[in-house]
């Protein structure tokens, strides 16, 4: 075996490693009422049916347009008879894949050694977990693949020959990713983008822009065609233009306190990318503070956006990878960066597993720069050392990776494990007390439902689904005293809530009978 074979099985062993332990993982969370309560993904006969219906059920909201995740859960249910784990070896299969897939873009533009580091470091990334472990986060691994692989052939043909135009065939095998990939997922949008991004920093293609057009023009325009037919269809199915059912805070939140409070992420995101240690499946105030103005994190946020755009700018011809991977992640924040449209979640860490890309590109940037400085000095005492030392660092550094995402796989095991572990990850999540209290009065246990019902309040007062949650079940006790007070509160911030006001109303009558 030559030292380049070893290179592609080791990345495989790193992924497996770190995800493998999910195999024994059952559905929780998003996957019950997307999965397994969702009869349309359930056989095959409705399978074409999905590229005309909603990602999520009309009983949830019927938001979202996915349907080559829809696609991909119906052969799985149906080929594994409703078990979760063929689904669970689809999702470490894709990952192994997608992983393979930053590989192969990372050798475009890095040296062999340094693009198996990034592509190493993709693979134990702690932060990766939460699209793995869970069943439908494999929109994320469709879509993130299919946008890596879509870059990586555009990268391919373009640095080999920058002055020509791409054949007619890797224009089609273009389209027919970015088509898939917005399909699985909608922040595949960005593919476009992206490849900007890489003809400003990574193709060697001297000629100004008005020379470089007539070779990008194809490419360009066939990918704004796919483009602007996926929103149109879209837009056709989900009956507008519009995005996922936002989450609840959103809408006491001005459009300023968003750019603030999604500020106040951004330090967040940068901490996930760069140190995963503490991970959490539910942020949300007030550990997830809203902002109305600056303060000390959103401030803090702003620095760091400003800088890495900044940095993107000056290294664009001294470090060209590194500008690369700034800008593929920004361009990847952007969609679920709450800055354009309002989305489901304030922050999550699957929403990084796209942005990580590059994140690991500028990791295999630096890397590149230490080996060439160590090289330097190569066969001398010091080049030695270093050379050692940085051996033995990058090693630790991959095994505490894959040992974080091999223990934190097994949390999504089932609903309940996840929520309680959601509790104990973020105290401060009013959603991970409310998930709970859900999970409690399931279970029939009342006391400690109200409890965490009670805390989700005091976290947070601006959700009337936990007023309306746990108004539900006094009304079922038939203890419509202390429903009626819960009832108005979620009357009071939202006034269309079609079912606080039945229970209300029919408390009332019960109230006012002889």
């Amino acid at each position: 075996m030559t030292r380049a074979d070893w290179r592609p099985a080791a990345l495989i062993a790193l992924a497996l490693a770190a995800s493998v332990t999910g195999l024994a993982n059952g559905f929780a969370y998003d996957d019950l009422p997307l999965i397994v309560q969702n009869a349309r993904v359930h056989d095959l006969y409705r399978l074409g049916a999905l590229l005309t219906q909603s990602y999520w059920p009309p009983r949830w909201g019927g938001s979202l347009y996915r349907p080559l995740t829809s696609m991909v859960f119906t052969l799985e249910w149906t080929a594994g008879h409703g078990s979760p784990a063929l689904f669970h070896v689809v999702s470490v299969a894709l990952y192994v894949a997608v992983t393979l897939i930053v590989y192969a873009l990372a050798r475009r533009v890095l040296s062999l050694g340094a693009a198996w580091i990034a592509a190493a470091a993709f693979a134990v990334h702690p932060v990766h977990v939460e699209a793995v472990a869970n069943v439908v986060g494999q929109s994320e691994l469709l879509a993130a693949g299919a946008v890596t692989a879509a870059a990586a052939l555009y990268l391919a043909r373009r640095i080999a020959a920058p002055e020509a135009a791409l054949h007619a065939r890797d224009v089609a095998g273009l389209a027919a990713l970015y088509a898939a990939a917005c399909l699985a997922k909608e922040h595949a949008i960005v593919l476009p983008a992206l490849l900007l991004a890489a003809e400003c920093t990574v193709v060697p293609d001297s000629r100004g822009w008005r020379a470089r057009w007539p070779t990008l023009a194809p490419v360009a325009g066939t990918l704004a065609a796919v483009g602007g037919c996926y929103v149109v269809v879209r837009s056709v199915v989900l009956h507008g233009i519009r995005g996922e059912s936002f989450a609840v805070p959103w809408a006491h939140v001005s459009w300023g306190g968003r750019w603030w409070t999604m500020l106040g992420v951004v330090p967040e995101w940068a901490r996930l990318l760069v140190w995963p240690a503490h991970l959490a499946a539910m942020y949300s105030p007030a550990g997830t503070p809203l902002r109305d103005g600056p303060d000390a994190g959103a401030l803090l946020g702003l620095v760091l956006a400003v800088a890495a755009v900044t940095l993107a700018v000056v290294a664009r011809r001294r470090a060209p990878v590194a500008a690369f991977g700034i800008w593929w992640a920004t361009l990847a924040l952007l969609p679920v960066s709450n800055l354009i449209v309002r989305s489901g979640v304030l922050l999550a860490e699957r929403t990084l597993f796209l942005p990580s890309v590059g994140a690991v590109l500028v990791l295999g940037a630096l890397a590149q720069v230490l080996v060439a400085r160590v090289r330097v000095r190569e066969g001398t005492r010091r080049g030695i050392l270093a050379g050692a030392a940085a051996c033995v660092l990058g090693a630790c550094v991959l095994a505490a990776g894959a040992w974080r995402s091999a223990r934190r796989q097994p949390v999504w095991h089932d609903s309940r494990r996840l929520i309680e572990q959601s509790v104990r990850d973020e105290p401060l999540s009013y959603r991970a007390h409310f998930s709970l209290m859900g999970e409690m009065f399931d279970a029939g246990e009342w006391g400690s439902a109200e409890r965490e019902a009670r805390i989700a309040l005091r976290l947070y007062s601006g959700d009337p689904w936990v007023y309306e949650m746990l108004a539900y079940h006094y009304f079922v006790a038939g203890q419509c005293g202390l429903a009626e007070p819960l009832l108005q509160n979620a009357l009071s911030l939202d006034p269309a809530y079609a079912d606080a006001r039945y229970m209300l109303t029919t408390c009332r009558t019960r109230d006012a009978a002889p």
